[in-house]
This record gives structure tokens, C-alpha cells and sequence, in this order.
């Protein structure tokens, strides 16, 4: 933990939040109309910075512990290491088109904040006090908006799938809808399992043969835009595969596989879900199937949506 410079532990800033966003890119864009070099820059630039505004409250929390009067050269020296900092930060602004909505607030904010502490005037303790403290909160909301991001969405991805689970076994209407879909084709359960996810948040999609997004819906290529991202929580790749009578549903989960890593487009950090990829497979009647895998670096999760699960309560007794 980083003790705040006014030392308000309530305002203390964890040193492990700092850290875990570095490895992290700014911002949410749209690969497919980036050039990978670009994206490549940016994550470059903010990780550098981003150890700068850490290395810089570290330096003041120092400075503050072990001297009890200002030193001028010492606060003089971090004040013109903050003005740097904040120019680095300001510079941010180039990239201000392929910002999410709340990034770009994010920084709004900050120049306002740093154009009104820089007014003050003020000086020694009390402006490295003030520098610093801007440049902190300016780090620490973008780590509030997007640490752990991942986790969420794999929260609410599981909390998606197992409402229809649940809701095919007492909901007849809905489960009359998925057998339509079901006798119609693998299409029709994606589509149908992809607007249940959406009502959780989860823009769900799959790849195509070229390794690009493709939408569940519509079936035409995905274009990441700034509604999709004020509007879901995470976006997620899935593959739905069919289990009919006869077939063996391991053999549909590696087909389902071999597809998803067809997906070579890039990860939107902080958006997507690039860790995990889930096998969607749909049928009548219970069946087993290996629940997840590893490859690489991505877990494969095995779902099964199966549309006449056993209720227990309604099964044979043998007690």
C-alpha cells in the first residue's frame, strides 16, 4: 500500500493496483481498423507512464517520511518531474478518436484538474503534495476502469449460461422456442443463444474462416463501435455446435475448437475476454463431454445447453 501524501489512509493508493494495469493497453480499439504497429505504440507509451506517475508518489512518499521541513531542491526536482508527467499525459489527448467514452472523460478531467492545481502556485511540500495527488487519481481511475475486467465478464458469462440452463427446465414456452430452433438449425440456436447473452451484457460472436469476428445475429462481419462498448459489459467468443442423436459430443466439441482457433483478430484489451473462449453445445438429452481445456494461453469452457434435462424431483426414485 502507498501512503497518500496527505497521509489520509483512506486515500492510500495500493501498490499492486498500480502494477497489475501496466501490462495492459490504454484503451479499447478496434483492431481491424488500426494499424497493429499503432496499438502496439500505445501500450508501449502508457506502460512507460505509468511506472513514471508509480516511481514518482513512491519518490514523494519518501521525501515526505524522512524530511520534516522542505527541502527545496529535492520538492523542486519532483515538481518539475510531475509537470512532465503531466505533459506525457496531456499528449494522450492524439489518441482522443479511438477512445472509449470514458477514457476520454477520464483525461478531460485530468487537464481540468492539473490546469486549476498548476494556477495555484504553490510550491515545496504543499505542490508536490498537490501534483502528485493529481497525477495519482488520474492513474487510479484508469485502473478502476479496467482491473479485473476479465473477471467480470466471466462472471456474468457464467451467470448467463447457467439463467438458460435453468430457465429451459421450467420455462415450457422457451424451451418449446429452442426446439424450433434446434430442428431448424445451428444457426438458429446461435442466434438465439446470442440474444440471451446480450440481455446479460455479453456480445457474444464467432470466427470466421479468414480468423475474423463475425456476428451471432446477423451474421455479417463485427465491427467493434463505441455503442457495442457503452453498451455490453465484455465481448466473448463462442462456437455452437449441435448434438443429435447419434452423434458423439466430444467429437462436436473438438470441430467447435478447431474453429474458435481460427480467431486471429486482435484482442480490445479491457473489453474482451481473450483469456477464455466457450464451446456452446446444444442438445435434447444429457450427454458428457471433457468440461474444459487449455491451449496456449486460452482455457476452451464446455457449456451444454440441453433443452429435456432430468429434473430430479420428477425422476424415478431408487432410495
Amino acid at each position: 500500500m502507498l501512503a497518500h501524501p496527505t497521509g489520509n489512509s483512506q486515500l492510500a493508493l495500493p501498490f499492486e493496483s498500480f502494477v497489475a494495469i501496466m501490462s495492459l493497453p490504454l484503451i479499447s480499439i478496434d483492431i481491424e481498423l488500426r494499424d497493429r504497429h499503432t496499438v502496439y505504440m500505445l501500450k508501449t507509451e502508457w506502460n512507460a507512464l505509468s511506472k513514471r506517475i508509480v516511481g514518482i508518489v513512491e519518490a514523494s512518499t519518501f521525501l515526505f517520511h524522512c524530511r520534516e521541513s522542505d527541502d527545496a531542491f529535492s520538492t523542486n526536482v519532483l515538481m518539475e518531474t510531475c509537470k512532465e508527467a503531466a505533459a506525457a499525459v496531456k499528449n494522450l489527448s492524439i489518441y482522443r478518436n479511438v477512445m472509449p467514452t470514458r477514457a476520454t472523460d477520464a483525461l478531460a478531467r485530468f487537464e481540468k484538474w492539473w490546469d486549476e492545481t498548476v494556477k495555484l502556485n504553490t510550491s515545496g511540500f504543499s505542490g508536490v503534495m498537490a501534483y502528485t495527488t493529481v497525477l495519482a487519481s488520474f492513474r487510479s481511475e484508469f485502473d478502476h476502469l479496467f482491473a479485473d475486467h476479465d473477471a467480470v465478464i466471466r462472471n456474468t458469462v457464467a451467470l448467463a449460461f447457467l439463467h438458460l440452463q435453468r430457465s429451459l427446465v421450467v420455462d415450457q414456452e422457451l424451451r418449446e422456442k429452442w426446439e424450433a430452433a434446434f430442428a431448424q438449425n445451428e444457426y438458429a440456436c446461435e442466434k438465439l443463444g446470442a440474444i440471451h447473452l446480450l440481455s446479460h451484457g455479453i456480445y457474444a460472436f464467432k470466427t470466421d474462416a479468414a480468423g475474423e469476428r463475425t456476428d451471432l445475429i446477423l451474421g455479417d462481419r463485427l465491427v467493434i463501435d463505441d455503442s457495442i462498448i457503452a453498451g455490453a459489459t465484455g465481448l466473448v467468443l463462442t462456437e455452437w455446435k449441435l448434438v443429435r442423436d447419434g452423434d458423439q459430443p466430444e467429437e462436436r466439441r473438438i470441430d467447435a475448437k478447431q474453429q474458435a482457433n481460427r480467431y486471429s483478430a486482435g484482442s480490445l484489451a479491457g473489453f474482451e475476454l481473450s483469456s477464455e473462449r466457450y464451446i456452446v453445445l446444444v442438445g435434447r438429452q444429457e450427454f458428457d463431454v471433457v468440461p474444459r481445456d487449455e491451449h496456449g494461453a486460452v482455457l476452451y469452457k464446455t457449456v451444454p445447453i440441453v433443452l429435456n434435462r432430468t429434473v430430479p424431483s420428477k425422476a424415478k426414485s431408487h432410495v
